[in-house]
């Protein structure tokens, strides 16, 4: 009857296949993926050394609001696409 469903039942998994693939298509890539993201974020507290140079108005208040709402913006993006 259902000939296909039973003969796939009985092979057996090969787990370091199994492993291999998952980890060259999903650890690897989600790995340098939070290594963007992370040097994107500290790229920021880079900028702000120059930024404060060329501009004069810059305070670290102002420099500290811009930097929460970037970190804001990130999180709620990151959360409604989930």
């Amino acid at each position: 009857m259902n000939s296909s469903v039973t003969e796939s039942r009985s092979e057996a998994i090969d787990v370091k296949d199994f492993t291999r693939r998952r980890m060259w298509h999903v650890i690897l890539p989600l790995f340098i993926v939070s290594i963007i993201a992370f040097l994107d974020r500290v790229n920021i507290a880079y900028a702000g050394l120059t930024m404060k140079e060329n501009l004069p108005w810059l305070t670290p208040e102002v420099f500290g609001m811009g930097a929460g709402i970037s970190l804001l913006a990130m999180f709620s993006l990151r959360c409604l696409h989930h």
